[in-house]
């Protein structure tokens, strides 16, 4: 028996989200009930077995080219900010950056920046030893010497903690 247009829906926003309450509310339940329709949809065999058919096919038609996988990580970057789940998106964006140094494909703005960059950096004093690694990356403020920010106002704050006190 074949599924119904909404049902159809839900599966195939399903394979797009990956959650079931988020497919409900696509396929146009109700946002109240969403994750409850969610999950009985998902108890139902014909659904599962639908959505399996959905990811077979797209699993045969992936583009695996390096192009295709940074417009892929475009996407999951631009959702994880959407969605306010930046690390996510950083994980995203560190991809995308080893992707393209991988093919050796870097674009005209990233040659820009790195270009400004570069001319800063010609014109600018070294870094303290002590500030940066062996490897050139900057140490973080807790490892670097007390005596190297002297000044109160650029000397980092000790964390507040909340107070652990029931109230």
């Amino acid at each position: 028996m074949p599924l119904i247009p909404r049902q159809e829906r839900f599966c195939q926003a399903f394979v797009y989200y990956g959650t079931a309450a988020a497919a409900a509310r696509a396929a146009g339940y109700a946002p109240a009930s969403a994750r409850k329709q969610g999950w009985r949809l998902m108890r139902a065999a014909r659904i599962r077995a639908r959505i399996r058919e959905i990811q077979i096919v797209l699993a045969d038609h992936q583009d695996r080219t390096p192009e295709a996988v940074m417009g892929k990580l475009e996407i999951v970057y631009r959702r994880a900010l959407e969605n306010h789940q930046f690390y996510a998106a950083g994980r995203a964006a560190e991809l995308q950056a080893k992707l393209a140094a991988r093919i050796g494909r870097v674009s005209e703005a990233n040659e820009g920046i790195a270009r400004t960059v570069n001319a800063d950096r010609a014109g600018a004093a070294p870094c303290e030893p002590e500030m940066t690694t062996q490897c050139g990356h900057m140490r973080p403020m807790s490892q670097i010497p007390s005596q190297m920010y002297a000044s109160s106002e650029t000397k980092p704050s000790a964390a507040v903690r909340p107070s652990s006190r029931r109230r």
